[in-house]
């Protein structure tokens, strides 16, 4: 029996639910963050995280577009897409 790997990359500066640019402080590539990032005075609610968990376990941030459609529909219209 052989000993493959499967690598799997997530670019995390792309949001884990629409795959457009989620603007995270901490994924610039080589771009040191001069601040904190936009989410860390947000909040999101429990199912926006829980349906993100479940994509990548948590290793790319949802974008502002996600998180606004999430308050303005009450659900992830922004994933659906």
């Amino acid at each position: 029996m052989s000993d493959a790997r499967i690598e799997i990359r997530i670019d995390r500066s792309r949001c884990v639910l629409c795959g457009r640019p989620n603007d995270c402080a901490l994924a610039r590539d080589g771009t040191p963050a001069d601040g904190p990032c936009w989410c860390v005075d947000e909040s999101f609610p429990p199912p926006l995280l829980d349906r993100a968990q479940a994509k990548d376990g948590g290793a790319s941030c949802i974008c502002r577009d996600c998180l606004a459609r999430e308050a303005s529909d009450g659900e992830d219209s922004c994933a659906r897409g």
